[in-house]
């Protein structure tokens, strides 16, 4: 075949690579970072977690197939589109989502897939499979080090990546062939490049709106009165207070390690927490004829209540916060 023929198959082979790696990590990265749905929250891993192992399943058995067809993948695409195509999947499963159970099924299957196309099985077959399980491992128990160095990322993928062709080209006798090397590293390489910038541009793309939403517009997530608007009321009520003889009571509450637990979880999602938090407050407020909360900023909250003691209000607050936990 001509050239021309090779490097056309070669880059809609690549183009189509990029478009389904983009789309399965954009759609896994929807799920556990942008979802703010209460069900999908509350069942994020066991969703992420079934795409991923169903994508990476579709993607063995076609590999598969395309093995048996066209065991030096001389047709398709001209290199292992599809084998490029699992690696950067998986290495984005395993470090950006850090889920432990898809790497221990995904190793399994991986040993089961060098297991039955390996002619012969031999120890040199079985040291890389397992050097290669190290380096995935290792990635994911190094995953807080790669999401903060641009540069650790691009050389994990790559070894990841790289080290994995090398073992599957080891399961077959094969004639030393440059050019196949060329494009199949090449191929990689600029796959795991894009893949890997996209979902650093989702995250900052993410991390900036929500700050933006967090100054500009606070009542906005609970559609709860902001603080900076609401002073007033606070007043009338502190004048009310003095005029009928009663007490009033201001709390300032915030969420425990709301910080750490938003990075966690994804910020959007984090927002779920401070909505359930205001709803507590609106139970609160709903007992009372006289109270009234706000949104401070953040996760800070002001509750107000007229003719309350501060030892009542906690523990009216306490009540509420338990009834929501116990009946959700």
């Amino acid at each position: 075949m001509s050239g021309t023929m090779i490097a056309l198959s070669f880059g809609i082979t690549f183009l189509l690579s990029v478009f389904l790696a983009v789309g399965i990590t954009s759609l896994i990265y929807w799920v556990n970072d942008r979802a703010i749905s209460p069900f999908i929250v509350s069942h994020r891993r066991g969703l992420v977690r079934a795409i991923s192992l169903s994508f990476l399943a579709v993607l063995y058995v076609i590999q598969g197939l395309q093995f048996q067809v066209d065991p030096v993948m001389s047709v398709f695409g001209y290199h292992w589109a599809f084998l490029n195509l699992m690696l950067v999947c998986l290495y984005v499963i395993v470090v950006q989502v850090g889920d432990l159970v898809t790497l221990a099924v995904q190793a399994v299957a991986a040993g089961m897939y060098v297991w039955r196309f390996a002619a012969p099985l031999s120890g040199w077959v079985v040291g890389a499979y397992l050097v290669w399980l190290a380096l995935l491992m290792g990635c994911y128990w190094q995953r807080r080090r790669l999401h903060e160095s641009r540069l650790l990322d691009h050389l994990a993928i790559l070894a990841v990546g790289v080290w994995g062709i090398g073992t599957i080209y080891l399961t077959q006798p094969r004639s030393w062939d440059g050019w196949w090397w060329g494009r199949e590293l090449l191929a990689y390489a600029l796959l795991s490049v894009i893949i890997c910038e996209a979902n650093r541009l989702m995250l900052a793309t993410d991390v900036k709106t929500a700050d933006l939403q967090r100054v500009a517009a606070y009542e906005r997530l609970t559609g709860d009165a902001a603080f900076t608007r609401d002073q007033a009321e606070l007043a009338r009520l502190l004048v009310r207070a003095q005029d009928l003889g009663l007490s009033l009571t201001v709390v300032a509450l915030d969420v425990d390690r709301f910080g750490d637990y938003s990075r966690s979880v994804g910020f959007l999602s984090g927002n779920v927490a401070l909505v359930k938090f205001a709803d507590v407050l609106h139970d609160v407020v709903a007992t009372t004829p006289n109270g009234r909360f706000f949104r401070s900023g953040g996760d800070e909250f002001t509750l107000a209540l007229l003719d309350a003691t501060p030892q009542a209000t906690v523990a009216l607050v306490g009540r509420h916060r338990g009834g929501r936990r116990s009946g959700r």
